[in-house]
């Protein structure tokens, strides 16, 4: 005891929990060294471990200690959750398995061994709410055998204190408690069954004999726990026991009240036997009463059964003749169902095959009347009834009536609209206008208008006559529409279209000057005459002028020049001059005519889409004439979502204007004289395509879309054309010419272009700003190709090339570029604004490159003494200069003294004639640049003559015998007489 108390001390030192349980046992390896392991003799190999459990406030934890030398040392310790499983051996062996690691152990008694699992059970539940599995003994045995072991320790104690012999019988408990285990375990014991008075256990007991004591009803269970209650010291003092130490003799009366007590049980039971014997006979008695009515009840019952079968016999007939009377009800009012809806309140085959359909009162009754036939006709009966002969041979009558009416009212629709276009294509006077408007389209509009709804039912009663109308309906308008707008674009050629320019307004043209025919084949034939210098055969002259004879004739066959055309075209001509007031230009009348042309089409469109009811409309819709209406005709409509509604519109547009032909040979009219006006007709194309795009007309901008391309295209071999013309161009450099002719058209040229794209961003403007690029680098290039022509010439011939052929190419290039920078600068034009750049810097660069050659006439030896000094610098130091013969400090002297201001300003004067003889411009302004160039490079010539002088030449006093003010005075002076 004390070495448990040593222990109890060291973890309580340890630890701040409260111990609960501790107590000794043997260590074994495994079940097998339990058999020759004893608790009781302590051998020197066996193991001798402390098992302790301590609980704190929220956490229980499980101890093994080991004594050496009379103190206690931990070994390990676990949490209770580690705690797996738990099996009771056999005898006072235990194995504990904790985490997954079995250990064996040998307690002193089973009553340890017991209070050791129900110990760590309880702790486990209550700290982690779950308890280790068991084997061999479950949690309600567990909990019994605890309450032997706590009612064997209060015997033993009670017995402790009057016998030394009842001690010895009830072995002392392991366990030791303190003042918070014994609370502990009564709140773990508090509702556990007491084991009864008459079970003692001892050391010898093993745990199967235990159990074998236990009560198994919840009756002995009551009385050993009445029995486990009495107060051992009471029950003592009622049988006036004194003490004297004699066991046995309490053992002996304490049998002998029991016997006593049984005994007066079994008297009780017997003296209440007659009572029972009573009650028994008024139970058989009560029994045969209810055999007696159980009886009857079953008599009864089988008198319901059969009347109830009879009631049910009757409620099922009754039934039959309800479904019977209820059915051939419902027959009837089906009957008079099917009559009514079968049956014509009106005379509708009468109005149908009679009424007028000119009348506006013999239309409605015709509406009316195929209204209510279709009313009928459309109505759905199930298979059984519509295969009823009745309703069959009244769908038969009521159809023919339908289809007599169709073919009646396709025959009567389309002479009418046939009788409607031929006396509208007799008015000829609407095509002679300038715009087109079809005056008296809206009366045949307003007339078929009143027919929409009838074209609506035939739409769906008769698909194929719905065709034939409109197939007759496109032939007839597409023959009006064509010879209106044939004669309307007639016209508009001769009367209303100015398209002949003038040689001299086409100034923005890169043409040669035009000659006729006839002039143009003298000159061949005077050409022949010279062929002999020119070294041209004469057989080549005369096939010239074949081919010029040629191209006459395919020019007058071309324009159909016969006799009846120039009479035609005298009658036109008298026709232009009657309407001069108003003639228009060439893109002016394209403008005009695609505009009058998009009108019609989207007015007769929308009567088409309307009459023939080619979009999604809906068989019950009733359409009444209204002003409104008819003004809306005139007005753009949505593109059709509906593919299927979009493709009847375009085959109706493809089918009525059939004149995108016609529209092409107009504009290819308008091109034979001047083909910048595609630029105009550009804008107005897509103006119009602005309009249509978004629209229901499809096909219309799908043409819209193709002359564009046309447009474009034939614009761009306008631009081919012209740039074939300027790479033709030829110079002689023997004689200066000045301007080229394409860079004095170029900004004519420009402003014609500007003035036709009027200020509009799109098709136009990057048509024109393409034709720029292409212009101007074609015309750098020429410039390009004609110097390096001449250059190569020059190359190739005997004398090579010398400074009045370079100076002819650098003149050539200054003028040219300088022009150009100014006209094209001063525009403004933001396309041309890299072409100013590169203009300017060759300009540059040929100024530069003439300024070089031509003060070489004024400076000369002076001006080569000095470059050959600047080539020496570059591989000698200044000093070793004046060592070289040619660069000696006599030579310098010598070059110096040739050069005196006289001189100089003497060659400055004949220069200015020079520079002046080159550069002859309209203004003078290109002659005072170049001048001025001239000016700035002699000043800086001189200023480097000094600085090679000071740094080459030093302390030899030689200078230039002019200053740079004399020489500023002489460029002054000359400027002035000039």
């Amino acid at each position: 005891m004390e070495k448990h108390r040593s222990a109890l001390s060291l973890l309580h030192s340890k630890d701040e929990d409260s111990m609960v349980l501790t107590m000794k046992a043997v260590e074994c390896e495994d079940a097998a060294s339990l058999a020759n392991a004893s608790a009781a003799t302590a051998a020197s190999d066996q193991k001798i471990r402390y098992i302790c459990v301590s609980s704190g406030k929220k956490k229980a934890k499980l101890h093994k200690l080991k004594e050496e030398k009379g103190t206690m040392h931990t070994l390990k310790t676990w949490n209770l959750d580690e705690v797996k499983t738990m099996e009771p051996l056999k005898g006072n062996a235990v194995c504990i398995n904790v985490s997954g690691k079995p250990y064996y152990w040998l307690l002193e008694s089973n009553n340890n061994k017991i209070e050791l699992l129900y110990t760590i059970v309880s702790l486990s539940q209550k700290f982690f709410n779950k308890a280790p599995k068991l084997f061999g003994i479950d949690e309600e045995l567990l909990k019994d055998q605890m309450d032997i072991c706590l009612a064997s320790s209060k015997a033993s104690q009670s017995s402790a204190q009057t016998t030394a012999k009842a001690a010895s019988l009830v072995p002392t408990p392991a366990i030791i408690l303190s003042d918070t285990k014994d609370q502990e375990y009564s709140q773990i014991s508090e509702h556990a069954p007491r084991i009864p008075s008459n079970v003692h256990p001892t050391p010898d007991h093993d745990l199967e004999t235990i159990l074998s004591t236990l009560p198994r009803k919840a009756a002995k269970k009551e009385a050993a726990y009445k029995y486990s209650t009495f107060d051992m010291d009471e029950l003592l003092g009622g049988f006036n026991w004194q003490v004297n130490g004699d066991a046995a003799d309490l053992e002996r009366k304490l049998e002998s009240e029991l016997q006593a007590l049984e005994a007066a049980n079994v008297h009780e039971i017997i003296e209440g036997e007659e009572q029972a014997d009573r009650v028994i006979a008024d139970i058989d008695h009560t029994l045969h009463e209810l055999e007696t009515i159980d009886k009857w009840l079953l008599h009864y019952t089988t008198l319901l059964d059969k009347m109830g079968q009879d009631v049910h016999s009757v409620e099922v007939r009754n039934k039959a003749l309800q479904v019977t009377s209820t059915n051939q009800k419902l027959l009837l009012q089906e009957i008079d169902s099917i009559v009514s809806k079968m049956k014509l309140t009106e005379p509708v085959s009468q109005r149908l095959k009679y009424e007028s359909l000119d009348e506006p009162n013999g239309i409605k009754a015709c509406e009316r009347a195929v209204t209510v036939l279709m009313e009928i006709v459309k109505v759905k009966f199930d298979d059984t009834i519509a295969g009823i002969m009745l309703v069959k041979e009244r769908h038969g009558l009521y159809n023919s009536y339908a289809t007599d009416f169709a073919v009646r009212f396709t025959e009567f629709i389309t002479t009418l609209i046939r009788t409607l276009t031929e006396n509208l294509a007799k008015d000829k006077t609407r095509s002679q206008k300038l715009h087109l408007k079809m005056s008296g389209i809206e009366g045949v509009q307003m007339k078929l208008s009143n027919y929409r709804n009838l074209m609506n039912w035939i739409k769906s009663a008769d698909t194929r006559k719905h065709y034939d109308i409109k197939m007759n309906y496109m032939d007839a308008f597409s023959r009006f529409y064509k010879a209106e707008i044939r004669g309307y674009i007639e016209n508009l050629k001769h009367i209303h279209t100015n398209r002949k320019v003038s040689p001299e307004d086409q100034d923005y043209i890169f043409m040669t000057a035009q000659v006729t025919v006839t002039a143009a084949a003298t000159n061949a034939i005077s050409a022949v005459m010279g062929s002999k210098a020119t070294g041209i055969s004469t057989m080549t002259a005369f096939r010239g002028v074949a081919s010029i004879l040629r191209k006459k004739d395919e020019l007058l066959e071309e324009t159909g020049q016969t006799m009846l055309g120039l009479a035609r075209a005298a009658n036109l001509k008298t026709g232009a001059e009657k309407n001069s007031e108003e003639q228009v230009m060439p893109d002016e009348a394209m403008g005009i005519l695609l505009k009058s042309f998009i009108s019609i089409v989207i007015s007769e469109m929308n009567m088409a889409m309307d009459f023939l009811d080619l979009g999604k409309s809906s068989e019950d819709e009733y359409f009444d004439f209204s002003q409104e209406w008819l003004e809306s005709l005139s007005q753009p409509r949505e593109k059709l979502n509906d593919f299927r509604y979009q493709n009847r519109v375009n085959e109706v547009y493809d089918g009525i204007f059939s004149v995108y032909d016609d529209i092409c040979m107009f504009f290819e009219w308008t091109m034979k004289y001047d083909q910048t006006f595609t630029v105009g007709m550009m804008n107005h194309l897509e103006d119009c395509q602005k309009q249509i795009l978004p629209t229901a007309y499809q096909n219309l901008g799908l043409q819209m879309e193709m002359l564009m391309t046309k447009i474009v295209l034939n614009f761009e071999r306008f631009v081919d054309d012209q740039i074939k013309e300027i790479e033709e161009t030829k110079v002689t450099f023997k004689k200066r010419i000045g301007i080229l002719p394409c860079i004095r058209t170029f900004p004519k040229f420009v402003d014609h272009m500007e003035k036709c794209v009027d200020g509009r961003q799109g098709q136009a403007r990057s048509s024109v700003s393409s034709a720029y690029a292409r212009i101007v680098k074609c015309i750098f290039d020429t410039l390009e190709a004609l110097a390096k022509d001449h250059y190569e010439s020059a190359k190739d011939s005997s004398k090579g090339v010398d400074d009045k052929e370079s100076l002819n190419m650098h003149i050539l290039n200054i003028e040219n570029m300088h022009n150009f920078h100014a006209e094209i600068r001063a525009r403004k034009i933001a396309g041309l604004e890299q072409f100013v750049k590169a203009s300017k810097t060759l300009y540059d660069q040929n100024l530069d490159a003439y300024v070089k050659i031509v003060i070489r006439k004024p400076l000369g030896k002076i001006l080569e003494f000095f470059e050959g000094v600047d080539n020496l610098l570059k591989s000698l130091a200044p000093e070793e200069v004046s060592f070289h013969l040619q660069f000696s400090k006599l030579a310098l002297r010598d070059v110096l003294n040739k050069y005196p201001g006289k001189e100089i300003k003497k060659g400055l004067d004949a220069l200015y004639k020079r520079v002046e003889k080159n550069f002859t411009n309209e203004d003078g302004s290109l002659l005072q640049v170049v001048w001025r160039g001239i000016q700035e490079a002699c000043t800086n010539s001189l200023k480097r003559y000094e600085v090679l002088i000071s740094l080459c030449y030093p302390d030899t006093g030689l200078k230039v015998l002019f200053t740079i003010d004399d020489l500023l005075g002489y460029f002054s002076d000359i400027a002035k007489n000039h």
